[in-house]
């Protein structure tokens, strides 16, 4: 079969060029089905009269490039050698005079009501003293247009540079991607690309998605150590980049090599290739061995949010990387990894950070998550969002707003007058919601006390936002599971 390649003019010419070496899938929402949910469907493979390579499988296809022959690149080409990685950048910093109830005085909010009770697990995340909160309009701004591809292109190899520092850039692993699911190797299509003449491929014509990694995902191959994935588009750092060092999927694959995994992909989940163990809190003090050693959850979330949160993106943003949940998963019979829920984080207060399609009915915000995960004690092995692609248009600051306690007793009065709830957790969040402005698509959020209620009678959770700013308003979906 012929050499698939994702051959990226970024690199002058590689005498030759090392074999394909990972796998990826396409970022954010357009993403392609990830094979592991096609595993068990039929597949085929053909050539076109372009010398592309299609692979078919229940319910689409994607298409990507092939040759045969090493490409020629152009002197006047970007390469990776007319880049160096960017320092880290300084962390956004708060001052909101935040102070946080313990468990045990939130707890006690609760159980002045007869149909509250807490449950063993329940923890709290609510400030007894803040200096304000806000309502905001956000967007994502249109940073991108004004410059030419070829700028944006050096964005991504200085990301790729900063991330994989010890690792060789391989030119046959550099694709630009398409919404309607086609990769095409930037090699083949560098003078559309740079010109941007490539208006077949809208929306991308003045947005360009990179992926370096391998494209062929879908079919099975050897694979090899030290595969990297990384997606994204200018500035990076903006919507669904992501980055993959391979070593939990590595892992995965290795344990059961006839299992299609999306490797070193923009999409990582531990529970395809490992067992879970247990959830816990950013702050808790429980100790794990990872593959190198042992690591509090606590110090752990320190280092990643420490390191997302001082990546250098070139979009300027008022927000920063929170962790909101820790998975613990188990990798061999003695070490362990941290899989983390992130959210933004503005003024000392976290957006809404549940999982999305966990919701049966009823309100569900709209959720800007991310995703990370540690095998390493002193490494990030893949994240997903760095959460920092948002500007604030519009902001109005508040020094009056419901207190926590007065919020639980109109719960109370709103939610459980007849009915017995078992609280889990309660924090303060943004509430992010979308709507319409000069028909252009923003993002309002609000603050809200968010409390998590379960009902025995109906076994379902409801998960409650009780406006902080507008009494009256609450909203709830109800849900089987919540993450």
């Amino acid at each position: 079969m012929k050499k698939l390649i994702a051959l990226f003019l970024i690199c002058s010419l590689l005498t030759g060029c090392a074999n394909l070496k990972g796998t990826g899938s396409l970022s954010g929402s357009s993403s392609p089905t990830p094979a592991e949910s096609i595993s068990d469907t039929e597949e085929s493979v053909g050539t076109d009269e372009n010398n592309s390579y299609m692979i078919y499988y229940n319910g689409g296809s994607i298409m990507v490039d092939m040759f045969e022959a090493p490409p020629v690149l152009k002197d006047e080409w970007v390469t990776i050698d007319d880049v160096t990685a960017p320092d880290p950048v300084a962390p956004v910093v708060f001052d909101n005079g935040r102070e946080d109830y313990t468990d045990e005085e939130a707890a006690k909010c609760f159980e002045q009501f007869d149909n509250f009770t807490v449950s063993e697990d329940f923890y709290a995340e609510v400030p007894k003293h803040l200096d304000h909160v806000s309502y905001m309009i956000t967007d994502y701004p249109n940073t991108s247009a004004s410059l030419s591809n070829e700028e944006q292109l050096k964005d991504f190899l200085e990301a790729f540079k900063y991330i994989f520092p010890d690792k060789e850039f391989d030119p046959e692993l550099m694709y630009l991607a398409a919404t309607n699911g086609i990769y095409k190797l930037l090699y083949k299509h560098y003078d559309e690309f740079a010109n941007k003449a490539y208006c077949d491929w809208e929306p991308y014509n003045n947005f360009p998605s990179f992926m370096y990694g391998d494209a062929n995902f879908r079919t099975k191959h050897p694979l090899k150590d030290g595969l990297v994935g990384l997606y994204g588009r200018y500035p990076f750092g903006i919507g669904g980049c992501a980055f993959n060092r391979g070593v939990a999927d590595k892992m995965a694959y290795d344990k059961d090599p006839d299992k299609e995994i999306s490797y070193a992909g923009d999409i990582f989940n531990p529970s395809r290739g490992f067992e879970y163990v247990e959830t816990l809190r950013p702050d808790s003090d429980k100790v794990y061995k990872l593959l190198d050693k042992e690591i509090s959850v606590k110090d752990a979330v320190k280092f990643y949010e420490d390191y997302i949160n001082t990546f250098p993106c070139k979009s300027p943003s008022p927000f920063r990387a929170k962790v909101n949940r820790v998975e613990v998963y188990k990798l061999t019979d003695d070490s362990y990894g941290y899989y983390y829920y992130c959210s933004k984080e503005y003024d000392e207060v976290p957006f809404e950070g549940m999982g999305s399609g966990q919701h049966t009915n009823g309100f569900f915000p709209t959720a800007d998550l991310s995703n990370g995960f540690m095998a390493l004690s002193d490494e990030v092995d893949y994240s997903h969002s760095l959460l920092r692609g948002e500007i604030i248009l519009e902001e109005k600051q508040y020094t009056n707003f419901l207190p926590f306690d007065e919020a639980v007793k109109m719960l109370h009065e709103k939610m459980s007058a007849h009915l017995e709830f078992e609280v889990t957790d309660t924090e303060l969040v943004y509430v992010p919601t979308e709507g319409i402005r000069d028909n252009e698509t923003v993002y309002p959020a609000y603050p809200a006390w968010r409390f998590a209620l379960f009902n025995k009678n109906d076994d379902l959770y409801y998960v409650c936002y009780l406006n902080v700013l507008d009494k009256e308003d609450l909203k709830y979906y109800t849900a089987k599971h919540i993450v």
